[in-house]
């Protein structure tokens, strides 16, 4: 019999009582498995990208085999750009195959509980390289519509999550940034490259960068509200001086953007028009000069009509002239209007991008709600439906613990409006119908590419001592908030091994076996009740299933109750894998009671290997 040194062993068997080798125990999971292996789950992809050319079922099919209970979709097509593809998005499966998927999940038992939207839709703030637009967020809306009509479809609810890259911004001027400091008052985060400033036009969505750098002349000592009789150069330092100041006079938040439109962007505006005004007026005497001589040299007894004709006609052309200038008169008056209206036209690319996004997904989160209560599958599962931004990376806005939160908490706040307002329902129920669905999307390796820009100066081990630090810190905070808002929708447990974006099974990078404690804080503090799903790819080259196996082995997930072996602790995933050699991987070499006795001889005398 192969002795694996494990306790696969029954009353009849004389060491059923062996206590299992190099086993690692938590006091708390002996008494109940705090991550059982049927909360932790698995993403399958839409396109296999193994080379095994699997559809969206054999997926599922194989991730089920593999032992997952639970399943997230991660799409990767999208619309008519995929439609020749292996990956359609939800438009490419008809009712055939949604039938297949909801079979298969009846008949194993297993769940699918959402689906993550391709990068390809990053944001539904309708931001792309050439501003905000439109198009672009009816376009990623349209994907979002037509997802949560699929989850409802194959698995009766579950979460639609959409990577948010909302906009970019700039560290120094997010709302959290000045309170992340040491002991010292230093930043914790330093932003890479150069930060660029930027204002928006409210009216077609065009972004406007600045360069810190980049030279500015004003009638202003440098930073400050104090006239100068000569012009003096500013940069963008000075705009945000003069801001802070404003702040401190006006007890009111005032950027140096606004800062910027105000005192300098108006200021050439209205020096143009007053240019602009005083050439027409110019023009206008100059006209009627001409004008009234040729009128008075018309008045001449002796002059030929061939020649009274020449004048007229330059009467003529002066008095079109006038009339033009009374066309660009009433122009100047509109600009001037307009010039009154400049500080509301251009805003903040966060004030303009929070504002799209938070109507968007406010907007998804009504069809959550409706699609819950039509869908025949959710209702016959009473099942609902979610949608909201899972978090993205540290250069967009979204990225953030707190900005995460903003964005969720908002949005709710958008869509109880428009219940209220336009469907007429009690504030209280609007309320809780947000709260139901619009919920995030916690990316433990995204929320870990924050060390990429923090405390750069450290050496690298302690700086991810120091991080380690900051990070439990934002769990805390996000179970604080979730045991109030209940904000979390679902967990993806992933690694990496720096601060670069990754995707290795949890445990396995620099987060390593603290991952556990992490999602210890979200689950008792914070009341999350949902499953962990595992997106650590990466290391299937090494083995198949180890996305899976890996994380049952991080969070010591238990394989049974017990049995027999009474008093003793419950055997963990990590205790039987690979176990009887102690190796990551598998081997062709001969391990412990697996190696033949040298005693021994065959009659041939052939040396056994």
């Amino acid at each position: 019999m192969a002795d694996f040194g494990m306790p696969y062993y029954t009353p009849m068997d004389q060491s059923y009582h062996r206590e299992i080798q190099n086993a690692d125990r938590r006091s708390d999971i002996e008494k109940e498995p705090l991550f059982p292996i049927h909360l932790i789950g698995t993403t399958v992809p839409e396109a296999d990208a193994s080379g095994r050319n699997r559809n969206i079922v054999e997926g599922v099919d194989a991730a089920i085999r593999g032992g997952a209970g639970n399943i997230q979709l991660v799409m990767s097509g999208v619309g008519q750009q995929a439609a020749m593809g292996p990956a359609s998005g939800p438009k490419g499966y008809g009712e055939d195959v949604r039938e297949a998927i909801r079979e298969i999940q009846k008949a194993s038992g297993a769940r699918i509980t959402g689906l993550e939207l391709p990068t390809s839709v990053s944001n539904l703030s309708g931001f792309s390289q050439q501003g905000f637009s439109e198009e672009q967020k009816k376009m990623a809306l349209d994907e979002v519509r037509d997802s949560i009509k699929f989850i409802g479809d194959i698995a009766g609810g579950g979460g639609v999550d959409i990577l948010s890259w909302e906009f970019p911004r700039n560290f120094s001027e997010s709302t959290w940034w000045a309170k992340e400091k040491d002991s010292k008052g230093k930043a914790l985060f330093e932003q890479r490259g150069e930060e660029h400033p930027a204002i928006v036009d409210s009216e077609n969505g065009r972004i406007q960068m600045f360069s810190p750098k980049e030279k500015y002349y004003l009638y202003k000592q440098k930073g400050t509200d104090k006239k100068s009789d000569d012009p003096e150069e500013w940069n963008w330092e000075d705009f945000r001086k003069l801001a802070e100041q404003r702040t401190k006079e006006t007890g009111k938040l005032v950027r140096a953007e606004q800062v910027w439109v105000k005192d300098y962007l108006q200021e050439q505006q209205e020096k143009q028009i007053r240019q602009n005004k005083n050439q027409i007026e110019m023009y206008k005497l100059e006209s009627q000069d001409m004008i009234d001589r040729y009128t008075q040299t018309m008045q001449s007894k002796d002059m030929p009509d061939s020649e009274k004709k020449k004048y007229q006609d330059r009467i003529d052309s002066y008095n079109q002239r006038l009339d033009d200038m009374k066309i660009q008169e009433k122009q100047i008056v509109t600009e001037e209007r307009k010039l009154k209206d400049l500080e509301t036209k251009y805003v903040t690319i966060d004030e303009y991008g929070f504002k799209q996004a938070t109507d968007s997904y406010a907007q998804a989160g009504l069809w959550a709600m409706q699609e819950s209560q039509k869908n025949q599958y959710v209702q016959r599962g009473k099942g609902s439906i979610h949608v909201g931004p899972e978090m993205g990376w540290p250069q967009y806005y979204g990225s953030h613990p707190k900005e995460w939160v903003d964005l969720i908490l908002q949005s709710r706040e958008e869509m109880k409006r428009k219940l209220v307002q336009e469907e007429h329902i009690a504030p209280k129920e609007a309320e809780k119908m947000a709260r139901d669905h619009i919920k995030g999307e916690v990316d433990t390796s995204h929320l870990g590419m924050w060390l990429q820009n923090f405390k750069t100066d450290l050496p690298w081990d302690e700086r991810v001592t120091e991080f380690k630090k900051w990070y439990k810190d934002q769990m805390e905070y996000l179970a604080k908030v979730n045991k109030e808002h209940d904000i979390i929708g679902g967990i993806q447990v992933v690694d990496s091994a720096s601060g670069a974006h990754g995707h290795l099974p949890a445990g396995q990078g620099i987060l390593g076996k603290d991952i556990y404690e992490y999602m210890k804080i979200l689950k008792e503090k914070g009341g999350y009740k949902g499953e962990l799903i595992s997106e650590g790819h990466e290391e299937e080259k090494f083995g198949q299933g180890r996305i899976l196996t890996q994380a049952w082995s991080t969070f010591g997930s238990p394989i049974s109750t017990g049995g027999y072996m009474h008093g003793r602790a419950t055997p963990q995933f990590r205790d039987i894998r690979q176990n009887y050699a102690q190796i990551a991987y598998g081997t062709t070499g001969i391990f412990q009671s697996y190696v033949p006795s040298n005693d021994f001889q065959l009659w041939s005398q052939v040396p056994l290997e």
